[in-house]
């Protein structure tokens, strides 16, 4: 038997096989935070060593209204690899932001963050970000008073806009913020690597857990940086991809809720999809991610996935009617079913309601969907309601003297995995090993002041359904 009642997850990176490319590259888009917008902006990189940089040319595609073709024109000098050059809309901005000057300026940069670039070669659409006959506004390339950068290893992608070669702030990720160097998620300036002979390459990104990924900051440090997960589905909210009908992803968490000790870093992560159809996951998987850390309204993510892949699936159907122990110490988390059907559910922790914690939202969600793996019922071998005597976790019976609350712990729960009216349940043979973890108070704290209770009953405040 499992000794969690969630299977161990393993958090892995890996290095990407280098891709040969060529050429310049667009590696990123910004739609700055200070006034007027700016800076707007197009990173963009040489691959190789570029004798004459004037058969490029950069474009802009506003409001999906189609491309207006090759709007700017590089001069005829010579780049060499590994070279970032940056064309803004203005420059004053853009050193105010950066602390540098832009290589070049045009007005084909006055773009929102809801419009197409191109990069054009020999009059020929070479690269491209963005959906040019589509508006982003509301769409998952949407960077407003934000950025999106491309994952390494990848491009350039001729004139069809790949998204998942591309990891995004998240619109307005950058309000309020007056330059990259303090911003609480900085555009990751100059990151992409080349080796300087045309061919693309990944950093190798060291082993890491959720927890790194997420950090104990607002945003992720690893922003831009391609990893790979494995980790057990706590929710899936694919039903309607691409339709704004539901979070277009599924959640990914760890066994251990609190890894490093650190109560300031999560342990779970949102997989986003975008418009991809979607995948076939369902809670309780384990699965294998590979993709990209970006941050979307704030919210930590891995998007641009290569690849998701179904290790196993984490269920107690395998030991449905067998004798099982439950060696780790486990919560008593709620016993609201105790006085009617003998029932306590048991969990690696006491459970609080997702929005005692988080506003409602993804993250309480995500809370909501951990919860329900994270239990079992500990029920009493009876079917009859209101059982006399009720029984203790201990197998004697409940009373005055031999109580619980919840919060106390049970060791060694013995019994068969039994699946009855929609759970799956131990049906016990022996008592469990109590411990009395949160003994009742022997008198309320003091209030320290005047206190007014009141009291509606709301039972029957509906008469019509």
């Amino acid at each position: 038997m499992r000794n969690k009642i969630i299977a161990l997850l393993a958090i892995l990176a890996f290095a990407q096989t280098s891709v040969a490319q060529e050429e310049l590259i667009i590696t990123g888009v910004i739609d700055g935070p200070l006034s007027g917008g700016v800076p707007k902006a197009v990173e963009l990189y040489a691959a190789t060593d570029i004798a004459d940089l004037s058969i490029f040319g950069v474009g802009s595609a506003n409001n999906g209204g189609g491309s207006d073709g090759e709007e700017f024109t590089f001069p005829a000098v010579g780049a060499t690899a590994g070279d970032f050059i940056y064309v803004a809309a203005e420059t004053t901005g853009f050193l105010s932001f950066f602390g540098f000057a832009p290589d070049y300026t045009s007005n084909a940069l006055f773009i929102n963050g809801d419009d197409a670039i191109e990069l054009f070669k020999d009059d020929s659409v070479f690269d491209v970000f963005g959906d040019i006959n589509v508006d982003g506004n509301g769409e998952a390339w949407e960077y407003l008073d934000g950025w999106a950068y491309r994952v390494d290893g990848t491009g350039p992608d001729g004139d069809v806009f790949i998204l998942s070669n591309w990891t995004f702030s998240g619109p307005n990720a950058l309000d309020g913020e007056t330059s990259n160097a303090t911003a609480a998620t900085p555009f990751p300036i100059g990151t992409y690597t080349g080796d300087g002979a045309g061919n693309v390459c990944v950093v190798p990104v060291e082993q890491v857990f959720i927890h790194e990924i997420q950090g104990n900051g607002a945003a992720s440090p690893l922003v831009g940086t391609t990893v790979a997960i494995e980790g057990i589905v706590v929710g899936d909210f694919q039903d309607d991809v691409g339709s704004n009908g539901d979070l277009n992803g599924f959640f990914v968490q760890e066994e251990d809720f609190d890894a490093d000790g650190d109560p300031m870093t999560s342990e779970g992560i949102f997989v986003f999809n975008g418009s991809n159809p979607g995948v076939d996951v369902q809670v309780g998987d384990l699965v294998r991610v590979e993709g990209s850390v970006s941050e979307f309204s704030g919210n930590t993510q891995i998007t641009s996935f290569d690849d998701v892949e179904v290790l196993s699936s984490e269920d107690f159907e395998p030991y449905e009617s067998m004798y099982v122990t439950f060696p780790q110490a486990l919560v008593i988390t709620e016993y609201f079913n105790f006085d009617r059907f003998g029932e306590i559910v048991l969990s690696s922790e006491r459970l609080l309601q997702p929005t005692a914690v988080f506003e409602p939202g993804p993250a309480a969600n995500a809370a909501a969907a951990a919860n329900a793996l994270d239990r079992i019922t500990l029920d009493d071998g009876r079917t009859r309601q209101n059982p006399d005597p009720a029984i203790h976790p201990n197998g004697l019976e409940f009373n005055l003297d031999n109580l619980f609350r919840g919060g106390d712990r049970v060791q060694n729960v013995t019994g068969v995995i039994n699946y009855s009216f929609g759970q799956y349940r131990v049906q016990p043979t022996a008592g469990a090993n109590y411990t009395n973890d949160n003994p009742r108070p022997a008198a309320p704290d003091a209030v320290n002041g005047g206190i007014s209770v009141a009291s509606f009953n709301v039972l029957n405040y509906f008469t019509t359904l």
